[in-house]
């Protein structure tokens, strides 16, 4: 056999990776190689060339594939009010019919507390592999909440005193919420007033009580996995320290309904309290949809926040980063005694949000499950600083 032959046949052996905690590569074994080391032994020099070509080569990729070099990952929220919110309006959907005269007791409002289970956080990189940063150990819903405060503002989000990001381009961020079952169980602590009576979380939900402290309502939610895509791909080049900084707009995130006839289609089995939308007071709350971005600098300055009251039923929250586009929603605004009708669905993060030449923006929401019906489309939004 010839040594073109063998170097072909030898494509037929065994491959390990060989891992440390700076690199790895693959090594391959072969009889070929084994009997070439014989031959070296034996002294005939004539193969020596070819051997230390080999380890070469191996030494050479031990550097530079599957590099595993890290930069120091921090990971924080950051709560962010709105400066100012627009009102503004569009022709609503006609097809929503009023089925009742009954004043609607619903109210929106902004809870003192939310926590959501984080099972693990990881990075999406570019050829679709997840790098997981976080891994709560417990893997329980309620050993793994992670408490969202109004107050402070900002925070540390999770520890990740012992984690990093290996360098490469990423494309995303997603969250695991549960591990199965496709569904987990918020809290969230707060207090509204409607018709002059208040209203408090407790444990069964939503109380009318003038003198009860607020506690923790239980919520389900579905949807294990929440992935949240950067505006354009973001690099990891070197070692520095990099923060993977969370932006959230509690304002107005959740909404309290006395449970009758009149406020029956703003209860649904997933994120509000009670057992049906008729069954008393309950209490709901829009997914906290965040904002991401992976920072070279934890002092970089907060994206710029906008709100807009759209139709008098819901609200747009956006995010800029140097006057990009960041991320964005829409969430149900309810307002006591008034008809929600915005004319779209407004429970959705932005199917399309980018901006146009002239300032204005395209956004788009998702439409209602299962149709092509009820989603919002704007070519030009207008926005309040344009």
């Amino acid at each position: 056999m010839n040594i073109k032959t063998k170097i072909k046949d030898a494509f037929a052996g065994a491959w390990f990776r060989v891992r440390s905690k700076e690199s790895s590569f693959y090594l391959l074994v072969t009889p070929y190689l084994l009997n070439y080391h014989f031959y070296l032994e034996k002294g005939k020099t004539v193969k020596k060339n070819w051997i230390f070509g080999v380890a070469g080569i191996l030494l050479a990729l031990s550097g530079c594939i599957g590099d595993k070099t890290k930069a120091p990952l921090h990971v924080g929220i950051k709560l962010v009010r709105a400066s100012m919110i627009q009102n503004i309006s569009s022709p609503a959907d006609s097809s929503n019919p009023i089925l009742n005269f009954a004043i609607p007791a619903w109210q929106s409002f902004t809870p003192d507390v939310i926590a959501i289970p984080f099972f693990s956080v990881g990075l999406k990189d570019s050829f679709g592999v997840e790098h997981e940063i976080y891994n709560c150990a417990a893997q329980t819903n309620d050993a793994c909440l992670i408490q969202l405060s109004a107050n402070p503002d900002s925070m540390n989000l999770i520890d990740t005193s012992n984690s990093g990001v290996a360098l490469g381009t990423y494309v995303s961020v997603y969250v695991r919420t549960c591990t199965s079952g496709n569904q987990y169980f918020g809290r969230m602590q707060g207090s509204i007033t409607m018709g002059g009576l208040r209203y408090v979380t407790q444990a069964s939900g939503l109380i009318a009580s003038e003198v009860a402290q607020v506690g923790d309502a239980v919520f389900p939610a579905l949807g294990c996995k929440h992935e949240y895509i950067f505006p354009s791909p973001v690099t990891v080049a070197d070692t520095t320290q990099k923060t993977l900084q969370f932006y959230m707009d509690m304002n107005d995130v959740a909404w309290a309904a006395i449970g009758d006839a009149a406020t029956s289609n703003s209860w649904n089995p997933s994120t509000c309290t009670g057992s049906s939308a008729t069954a008393g007071p309950f209490a709901c709350i829009s997914y906290p949809e965040v904002a991401v971005n992976l920072l070279a600098s934890p002092s970089a300055p907060n994206p710029d926040h906008e709100a807009y009251h759209v139709n008098g039923g819901a609200t747009f929250s956006l995010f800029f980063a140097n006057n990009r586009p960041l991320s964005g929603w829409a969430r149900p605004y309810y307002t006591y005694g008034v008809y929600n009708f915005p004319g779209f669905n407004a429970g959705t993060p932005f199917k399309t949000f980018s901006l146009n030449a002239n300032g204005t923006l395209n956004l788009e929401t998702f439409p209602n499950f299962g149709s092509t019906h009820g989603s919002f489309l704007a070519t030009a939004f207008q926005r309040i600083t344009h």
